[in-house]
């Protein structure tokens, strides 16, 4: 009989701690989600829609975001003028960068993007992309 009592505050204990581990992640959740917006780097910018005579020729218009991706041996990745990795260098990125992306060559290669005041072109292999349509 005093198992069975013992047994029963057990349960009853585990129970409590289970209800308040749910109720803490709950509010962590809700927390989160009232104050996404004014956490610097958690609310996603929203894609300007781009006009298609400003892109440069032989470029399929796209719209969404790109993050460089962090790779062994990278420490940042190019934006260049044009989609060739001889051309002129516009801007150095950093892994964890977010930019707008705005199209992508015939190629499926090179991605035309915008970060910050820089537009150019950079190799699609650095990045994460996410397309919006």
């Amino acid at each position: 009989m005093k198992k069975e009592i013992k047994s029963q505050k057990q349960a009853q204990s585990n129970v409590r701690w289970w209800m308040i581990a749910v109720m803490l992640v709950l509010a962590l959740v809700a927390v989160g989600v009232v104050f996404r917006n004014s956490i610097p780097g958690m609310a996603a910018p929203t894609p300007t829609p781009s006009e298609t005579s400003r892109l440069p020729a032989n470029t399929i218009e796209q719209a969404g975001f790109v993050e460089v991706i962090q790779m062994p041996d990278v420490r940042s990745v190019y934006l260049f003028a044009e989609p060739n990795p001889n051309s002129e260098k516009i801007a150095e990125l950093e892994p964890g960068q977010r930019g707008e992306l705005l199209g992508q060559d015939l190629s499926g290669e090179w991605l035309y993007v915008r970060f910050g005041e820089n537009t150019g072109w950079t190799p699609i292999y650095f990045f994460i992309v996410t397309a919006v349509q």
